[in-house]
């Protein structure tokens, strides 16, 4: 009660805001210094690969129904990446991730829900900040990396078969 009147009193006087601390000059608990979000507000003025690439990109943030496709697709070809390591170890191949490796040693079930679990919170927190460019970026990296692992896992799996 006595701060608060205290406060008003300071308020009543004339004291300039400036010199009290201001919310500004706070510690947080966490900071993210770039507010940008990447994409420079201007038009293109020329037709250039870097412009078409720049307008792909935008037009791929404001679709968020083709933004959560490549985000399932990323869960779901993350999956199918975990059936293929099974099946080929069951087949006498060796895991060459460590922490994989580990996990499989230990619990099945436990391994995939770590492989499941970490791609899909990554798959969320990619979604929930999409404004970013380099979010965007890497959603798309993240897709083809996973689209070559799967398609690497299918040709050795056809080779152990064959």
């Amino acid at each position: 009660m006595r701060a608060e009147s205290q406060a008003l009193n300071a308020h009543d006087q004339g004291d300039d805001r400036r010199t009290n601390p201001s919310r500004r000059t706070q510690r947080r608990l966490v900071h993210f210094p770039e507010r940008r979000t990447g994409f420079d507000r201007r038009s293109c003025e020329h037709s250039s690969l870097r412009c078409a690439y720049d307008r792909a990109l935008r037009s791929y943030r404001t679709d968020t129904a083709r933004f959560f496709v490549v985000l399932a697709t990323i869960v779901i070809l993350n999956f199918v990446d975990l059936l293929l390591t099974v099946r080929a170890l069951g087949m006498g191949a060796a895991e060459i991730n460590p922490i994989m490796s580990g996990l499989l040693s230990s619990s099945m079930v436990g391994a995939a829900l770590v492989k499941v679990g970490i791609v899909g919170v990554v798959a969320i927190m990619l979604l929930s900040m999409r404004r970013f460019r380099r979010v965007i970026e890497l959603s798309l990296l993240l897709l083809g990396i996973f689209t070559a692992l799967t398609t690497y896992h299918a040709v050795v799996a056809i080779r152990l078969v064959v």
